[in-house]
């Protein structure tokens, strides 16, 4: 005996996609206003404590190479290397963030950039504990007396909120929030949007509530 087979029948699907931008500012007297630019969100403003480092190698051998080794510590919201050089306008190099935490001499690239003489920065969300390496090296042949400066930033949620729920923002709609003193040697603010992102520039609002970090900004000049 056959079996009729079940007619067909369009499955109904839907998709969410957005673009975000919000951008955040910090006042006189020390407040900070948020204007989100476009699709309406739903989360909070959030306040991280960074400590700052600064360092300064001679590149070595015919590509002006450095390796810097780092040991970071655990629960970091997020790595950030500004590194600038005075390489000529004709070379550029390549800066990388490799993830050597697996051990046993294995490390994987977990941030790239092409450093020109304007410089570059890098940047690792949530970097896990453990031994990192910062490495650069010129492409081309260089001369001696290229020298390399690092500014990083470890950054990590602070212990004072700067809003205690989400709520959320309409697009057009800014408002306004006291920064408390900072304990830390820079602060920076972000929002973060509850929800899962798709993919880049795509929100799935069903999705579990892991959230998404946008408009990550420094509140002082110096850091990266």
């Amino acid at each position: 005996m056959s079996r009729a087979r079940p007619a067909n029948r369009p499955l109904k699907a839907t998709a969410t996609v957005a673009k975000y931008r919000l951008t955040i500012s910090k006042n006189d007297e020390g407040d900070l206003t948020a204007v989100n630019l476009l699709a309406d969100v739903e989360g909070r403003l959030e306040l991280y404590d960074a400590r700052v480092l600064g360092s300064e190698f001679a590149g070595e051998g015919p590509h002006a190479s450095v390796e810097a080794r780092r040991t970071l510590p655990a629960h970091l919201s997020q790595w950030r290397i500004a590194v600038s050089s005075n390489l000529s306008d004709e070379n550029f190099a390549d800066a990388f963030l490799l993830n050597c935490t697996a051990g046993s001499n294995a490390c994987s690239v977990a941030a790239q950039a092409q450093l020109r003489k304007t410089g570059a920065i890098l940047v690792v969300d949530e970097p896990e504990e453990g031994n990192w390496r910062v490495v650069i090296r010129s492409r081309d042949r260089t001369k001696n007396g290229v020298q390399y400066k690092l500014k990083e930033a470890t950054l990590t949620r602070s212990r004072n909120p700067l809003e205690n729920g989400d709520a959320k923002r309409a697009s057009g709609f800014s408002w306004s929030v006291a920064l408390p003193p900072s304990a830390s040697d820079a602060q920076y603010a972000a929002f973060h949007i509850v929800g899962t992102p798709v993919r880049e520039g795509t929100y799935n609002s069903g999705a579990k509530k892991n959230g998404l970090r946008i408009a990550l900004t420094p509140l002082d000049r110096d850091p990266p």
